[in-house]
């Protein structure tokens, strides 16, 4: 499979609120995340109201050498705004 077909398992585990697995496909199972992928489970906690989840899921992110945009900054400025 290719990364978008990854990004839809993640979105849909994301809607579903299963954040495990869609965490696990992200770590483990894709071979290259883009910063899509990371955003749709950024998005899924803020959505969900899980702020702290979002900011912690956030830096998991940055550390992990991910090159964030302006649409991760603004999901996670959402999350600390509410």
């Amino acid at each position: 499979p290719d990364t978008v077909t990854y990004n839809e398992l993640i979105d849909g585990f994301v809607k579903s609120g299963d954040f495990n697995n869609a965490f696990q496909i992200l770590s483990s199972m894709m071979p290259d995340p883009n910063s899509a992928s990371w955003n749709t489970i950024l998005t899924g906690y803020v959505n969900s109201e899980q702020s702290r989840e979002a900011t912690a899921f956030f830096t998991k992110m940055h550390s992990s050498g991910v090159r964030f945009d302006e649409y991760s900054l603004s999901i996670v400025l959402a999350a600390i705004a509410a």
